[in-house]
């Protein structure tokens, strides 16, 4: 996690954010997943996978309405 959080210190960019969320949803953490897929949304709203992802963890702590959000907005991006 150091060297996430470090290279996010050095480039604040989607794959860093996506990277150390996917970690944090590894360990459990979804809270601090959902944070960071949540900046990763922001550099780049039109990247399916983010939302794809982000839904598992929102799934995970019982947050079902953000879940189908996230899991529509994939569907449109991807073109479901």
């Amino acid at each position: 996690m150091d060297d996430f959080t470090k290279a996010l210190e050095l480039e604040p960019n989607l794959d860093n954010y996506f990277q150390r969320a996917t970690t944090y949803q590894d360990l459990g953490e979804h809270q601090l997943a959902i944070a960071d897929f949540t900046k990763a949304v922001a550099e780049d709203p039109q990247e399916p996978h983010i939302y794809f992802a982000r839904a598992k963890s929102l799934s995970a702590i019982g947050d079902a309405a953000r879940a189908r959000e996230d899991i529509a907005a994939w569907r449109k991006i991807d073109g479901w």
